[in-house]
């Protein structure tokens, strides 16, 4: 008995152990499955998700344009197409040529999702023995677009012989945008000669051949609806342009062009139009007058499309004719105002293809003018005549707000010159701070010299030894002023008696400041009283000689809403004159006087400040007034 009871219990226990090792099993194989399905759905999850938009990157006109061999891109002259969300770029492969030899060697293909990361994809079409691709052929501006009911990417071309005589175009197709393309032929559209040329595809997906007839002009045709020959004439334009480039927004049609002038560049120009068939607008300049369309020519107009804007983006070629395939690419944004174009330059800008919103890569400047860098101040540039000077005496920057470093005052541009800070955003307001110190006159009415930026006078017979009280004292005169429609804010100096000069110069967003039109004003704004506006005056006597003196006065907006247009007034108790004021113009009928904003600093925010300055005489004594008016509402002196 004790061994059959022994032989079942045993029997049981191996029984219950394979039990449970079978139900471990099973948990193992449940959960592993179960893991297995939650990898699943996170993977499948994860395809749903996509970022919100991918990173700005930046683009540096005439940079370097490298693909991801480290191989300068060849793709001069040329177009791109956008196809999902990639961009492809195609061109004139000019490797080691130069305008005496420009003979076709290849179209390469390039592809990019962000427009400044590009992959060299292939060559779509190569040099043959014979033919109108042979070694002793031309093949330029060739241009892309998708024929959606042929399943086509249809590709045009300028077609010549090397005297550039023929004056043709080229076809070639594929059924991948960056495949093999199958070559043609070549013709004389609707029997015209045609040679710098390019496609437009219409929104309704009807596409023209725009191309530079030297018989009688600019001309638009119609292609046939599979794109592969020219059906019908629209337009031609004159005075004759060539490298034409088109784009659309808002119903209405903008198209661009180079005068004929061969390698050597000129001020391109644009037209607009609501019809293609015209009436088109009388050709204007969209950079400015002067420089060549920043040295470059026009190839194309690419529209980068986002989620929260659109983006023209303009392309063009820096032509270098004794090494071509160097020539750099010129790529700036287009500012479209209805039927008005401008092209700013900007030294970089950013571009987020997912967005279509482009940005401006410089916020700020500072400047050690006549002088290297120093602290934050970059060494001097951007300046056009002028003489440079240094000192090694010390410069007394005590009380002086935001004071620029030591060497910054001991060096100095001085004569008749200019200062141009490209690549700000167009109409946004900058605060100008210019940095002064006079270290040769010992004595006030010896140096005096006028201020204009961007055309509009800011100092007026400016005596820096009387703004300072002294020599070799630092004094900062500020101002806002508002990029122009280019991007830019310009700053002249010009001698009155002695030379004007300046030390330092910082060009800073102006966040505190409501924006103003790009234009600047030409008249003074109407004051305007707002009801219970608060206003604080300081007025300061910065210097004191006998019969003259110098003053500073500072209003700031205590109020909660934003002074549009501001007059102060005061009375002189003691027979005062002003002889000369900066920042301001002004009017005094015996001690009365009153002091009206200029164009650039008439808006003062609710805390915000505005400043003048100003010389006087007087005879006897010379009081502080003790009584200030902001468009009629008293003050508080502080």
């Amino acid at each position: 008995m004790r061994k059959e009871l022994s032989a079942v219990i045993c029997t049981k226990e191996k029984d219950f152990v394979g039990l449970r090792w079978h139900m471990l099993k099973t948990f193992f194989r449940t959960l592993s499955i179960a893991l297995a399905l939650l990898l699943a759905i996170v993977w499948a999850l994860s395809l749903l998700v996509t970022p919100a938009h991918a990173a700005s990157v930046t683009i540096t006109p005439a940079g370097a344009f490298d693909d991801n061999n480290g191989n300068y891109i060849q793709a001069h002259g040329g177009g791109m197409i956008k196809v999902g969300s990639t961009y492809y770029w195609f061109g004139e492969d000019k490797a080691g040529e130069n305008a005496s030899n420009t003979s076709f060697q290849n179209i390469p293909c390039y592809s990019s999702t962000d427009l400044a990361h590009w992959t060299f994809v292939s060559y779509v079409l190569t040099r043959q023995a014979s033919g109108d691709l042979g070694s002793s052929r031309i093949v330029e501006r060739p241009k892309v677009i998708y024929n959606s009911a042929t399943q086509q990417y249809v590709m045009y071309m300028h077609i010549d012989n090397s005297s550039y005589s023929e004056n043709k175009v080229g076809v070639a197709t594929s059924s991948s945008v960056c495949g093999n393309y199958t070559y043609r032929g070549s013709s004389y559209p609707l029997g015209n000669r045609s040679r710098d040329m390019s496609l437009f595809q219409d929104s309704d997906g009807t596409a023209y051949l725009l191309s530079e007839d030297p018989a009688n002009g600019l001309r638009i045709d119609k292609l046939s609806a599979d794109y592969l020959s020219v059906a019908s004439a629209i337009a031609v334009l004159t005075p004759d342009h060539e490298a034409a480039a088109m784009f659309k927004f808002n119903g209405r049609y903008y198209l661009f062009g180079s005068f004929l002038t061969g390698w050597g560049t000129n001020d391109n120009q644009y037209t607009t139009a609501t019809s293609l068939a015209g009436p088109w607008s009388s050709w204007s300049y969209f950079a400015p007058v002067g420089s060549n369309t920043y040295n470059s020519q026009t190839t194309f107009i690419l529209p980068v499309v986002g989620s929260s804007g659109t983006t023209f983006m303009y392309m063009s070629d820096r032509w270098t004719t004794s090494n071509l395939g160097t020539s750099p690419y010129i790529w700036l944004p287009l500012q479209v105002n209805g039927a008005n174009i401008t092209l700013p330059w900007y030294n970089t800008w950013s571009i987020d293809t997912a967005t279509g919103l482009w940005g401006n890569a410089v916020s700020a400047y500072a400047i050690n003018a006549g002088g290297s860098a120093a602290g934050s101040f970059a060494a001097d540039e951007g300046y056009s005549g002028g003489s440079t000077y240094s000192t090694t005496s010390t410069i007394d920057t005590s009380g002086v707000s935001n004071p620029a470093p030591q060497a910054v005052y001991q060096s100095e541009r001085y004569g008749n010159f200019t200062y141009t800070f490209p690549s700000l955003k167009p109409g946004a307001q900058y605060t100008v701070r210019l940095h002064e110190a006079e270290v040769y006159w010992t004595g006030s009415g010896q140096r005096t010299f006028n201020v204009s930026i961007n055309g509009q006078q800011v100092l007026t017979n400016f005596d820096i030894y009387a703004a300072a009280g002294g020599v070799r004292k630092a004094v900062v005169e500020q101002f806002t002023a508002t990029a122009d429609a280019n991007g830019q804010i310009t700053i002249q100096f010009t001698n009155v008696k002695d030379n004007a000069k300046v030390n330092g110069i910082e060009i800073l967003p102006s966040s505190s400041v409501t924006p103003t039109p790009t234009s600047t004003p030409t008249t003074t704004p109407t004051p305007t009283t707002t009801p219970g506006q608060t206003c604080s005056v300081h007025y300061t006597v910065t210097n004191q000689w006998q019969g003259g003196f110098g003053a500073s006065v500072t209003i700031t907006n205590t109020g909660s809403t934003s002074v549009s247009g501001w007059t102060l007034g005061w009375s002189f108790a003691n027979g005062q004159t002003i002889t000369q004021l900066w920042n301001g113009s002004y009017t005094q009928t015996g001690g009365n006087v009153s002091v009206t904003n200029v164009s650039y600093n008439g808006m003062i925010a609710p805390g915000g400040t505005t400043n003048f300055g100003f010389n006087g005489s007087w005879n006897g004594s010379s009081a502080t007034p003790t009584a200030f008016t902001l468009n009629g509402s008293t003050c508080t002196v502080v």
